[in-house]
């Protein structure tokens, strides 16, 4: 800990040295920076129900499976405002997509967002979601444990990092982002095992990647197969 300029000033070790710590992320910014998403299936009046969060860069990021077979979505903040956005990145395999938020220079402010964390020997962790898939009851967190970090498949498909977690996990949470105690992210929810208390996240390091390859790509298409 230095003192600059008479304020007191906490530096991070990063890769190519010490850098300056973002501050924790405080309650209302989490809750800000968390989204409700909702996307309209091709047949019925069904929609899939997830969660997203905010990212540097006026990205959303949340799980790709809630996009198959839809042919619109909406993102929608803790106010119950809808938040305009296109899908840049889907990624079905690994259970990831990526938006860009459409700034419509409205607002002088920055839409609230949340760093990346890297993972470390914290076991202790919380995730945010939309109660229910209700976004009028707005973001809930909810305590967790990571129990390991590993390599994931689901139905023998889409090899990933991945955090398992002792968590209480329930449909619309997927997307919700896994938090250290300084807000910061850790992972995206996108599975549970029925009738248990064990889920999983996929880890931030295959979020990163997405994120790198969504940069400056075209909006992508929601596809109906009938």
């Amino acid at each position: 800990m230095r003192s600059l300029n008479g304020q007191l000033a906490a530096f991070c070790l990063a890769p190519l040295g010490l850098v300056a710590c973002s501050p924790p992320a405080s309650t209302s910014q989490i809750e800000a920076a968390t989204l409700h998403l909702e996307a309209q299936r091709c047949i019925g009046r069904a929609t899939n129900q997830a969660t997203a969060v905010v990212v540097p860069g006026n990205l959303v990021v949340s799980v790709a499976h809630p996009f198959d077979e839809t042919e619109s979505f909406e993102l929608l903040d803790a106010e119950g405002q809808e938040v305009d956005a296109e899908l840049i990145y889907l990624d079905q395999q690994r259970d990831l997509a990526v938006l860009r938020i459409l700034d419509d220079g409205s607002s002088n402010e920055p839409r609230a967002s949340l760093e990346f964390a890297e993972p470390d020997e914290e076991t202790s962790v919380r995730y945010v979601t939309f109660a229910d898939g209700d976004p009028e009851v707005g973001p809930t967190t909810i305590e967790a444990t990571i129990l390991r970090y590993t390599r994931l498949t689901l139905d023998g498909a889409g090899d990933r990092a991945g955090i398992e977690l002792r968590a209480p996990i329930k449909s619309g949470d997927s997307g919700g982002p896994v938090l250290n105690q300084d807000g910061e992210i850790l992972g995206l929810v996108f599975a549970t095992a029925k009738g248990s208390d064990t889920g999983w996240a996929i880890a931030i390091e295959e979020v990163s990647a997405a994120i790198e390859l969504a940069k400056d790509q075209s909006p992508v298409p929601l596809v109906c197969s009938k």
